[in-house]
């Protein structure tokens, strides 16, 4: 009997363990991040600027033509395409990216995208964080999802798989790259933190960020 309650000690020891070390690898994950915005909204409607760390404007989204909208580089012009229209359709969660050529930069399509041959989730539940703390707290996560079943964005279609397919990417848990959190009309506007791997385009998913949840 001692033996069988040093036994279901140890086990209890090592799960803690190992809850301490995915909650540690969450902390350690975003402070590494590299790329840090605030998206406000601006004086017009449909109008936002985007601030780098140390507060420079690095950005502006402005309404452009139809539904759409341009996201604009204070650094050297440059110019993207923002939507919501994926395949066709407009979708919630969803936004794509394109240069001024019609190359494709970033296709966001509910929540998840890809990027490098990997894949992320937008407000994902990530590992090492219960549900309750999830839950409650008003930092949305950006995971890599290490384990998503699919190989291509297409997949994910709802066209070419069952109703329930939203709710099954849902669940995938990841590990966090990136957060964001707050409202763009808010004083302290919205924030998106992002780590190394996503450095490259990490203005392109502050503005999406912003514009998929914080622009109200």
């Amino acid at each position: 009997m001692k033996n069988r309650l040093v036994l279901i000690g140890n086990l209890l020891l090592n799960l803690d363990r190992a809850l301490i070390h995915k909650f540690h690898l969450v902390l350690i994950v975003l402070r590494s991040a590299l790329s840090e915005f605030t998206v406000k909204k601006g004086p017009r409607q449909w109008q936002a600027r985007i601030f780098s760390k140390d507060g420079k404007e690095v950005a502006e989204i402005t309404k452009g033509e139809q539904l759409g909208f341009k996201l604009i580089s204070k650094k050297d012009k440059s110019e993207w395409t923002l939507d919501n229209k994926i395949d066709g359709e407009h979708r919630r969660f969803s936004f794509s990216a394109e240069e001024k050529g019609g190359r494709k930069i970033l296709t966001i399509r509910d929540n998840v995208f890809s990027h490098n041959s990997k894949f992320y989730m937008f407000a994902n539940h990530p590992e090492g964080k219960s549900w309750h703390d999830y839950v409650k707290s008003s930092v949305r996560y950006i995971s890599r999802l290490d384990n998503f079943p699919y190989s291509d964005m297409a997949e994910t279609s709802d066209k070419k798989h069952h109703q329930n397919l939203r709710d099954k990417i849902k669940r995938f848990r990841g590990i966090p790259v990136g957060e964001a959190s707050g409202l763009g009309a808010s004083a302290e506007g919205h924030h998106v933190k992002v780590n190394q791997e996503l450095e490259d385009i990490g203005l392109l998913l502050a503005a999406a960020s912003y514009m998929m949840y914080a622009s109200a």
